[in-house]
């Protein structure tokens, strides 16, 4: 076995409190009837530490399969500034390991989905054929054929958002959004407040 690749990302695990920086460690196994042997693979180095190894099974021979690490850069580390690693794999009395680099991410960042709907408008079908014809969408039990027009699904973004203080959501067109209020001027200040 043999370590043939150590790479940084910008991804984290762990938690707010203790970010841990993903870096996955690519692992390929050179020897025939290792195939599916249990190994623990690390990184660690100057200010980086794995608090808990990753363990993977090694693939068939001539294979290779990626582990993500998750390690602990200890203060200060800006992001971008270089740390040497020596990554490590071992299983089954062998040991591989490589030295590498790797960067610091900057942490800190959360990534929200955000809940919408799109209608094109004149490229695809008209505007009052979006407002109200069905659509093909599948319901909240995954199930089809649940159909909705652009106003239902406006109609139901707003009863969840009732539902749910902290749900959130896109209406990203005005060619439907300014017909719903005309024709529910009841939901204005509904929508207005949650804007």
């Amino acid at each position: 076995m043999r370590i043939t690749a150590v790479e940084a990302t910008e991804l984290f695990g762990g938690s707010a409190q203790r970010p841990l920086q993903i870096i996955r460690v690519t692992v390929r196994n050179d020897s025939p009837g290792q195939a599916g042997t249990p190994i623990q693979v690390r990184v660690d180095g100057a200010a980086v530490s794995t608090p808990l190894a990753f363990g993977m099974k090694l693939p068939e021979a001539g294979g290779e399969r990626t582990a993500e690490v998750a390690v602990h850069v200890a203060a200060p580390a800006q992001p971008g500034s270089p740390r040497p690693v020596t990554a490590l794999a071992e299983g089954n009395g062998e040991r591989a390991e490589l030295a590498a680099e790797i960067r610091a991410a900057e942490t800190g960042w959360t990534m929200w989905m955000v809940s919408h709907f799109h209608y094109d408008p004149v490229w695809w079908d008209t505007q009052g054929e979006f407002t109200e014809s069905r659509l093909l969408l599948p319901g909240e039990d995954g199930r089809l054929p649940d159909v909705r027009t652009a106003f239902e699904l406006v109609a139901l973004h707003l009863a969840h958002a009732r539902e749910d203080p902290d749900y959130k959501f896109v209406l990203a067109e005005i060619d439907y959004l300014k017909p719903y209020l005309d024709t529910r001027p009841e939901h204005r200040a509904e929508l207005r407040a949650l804007i």
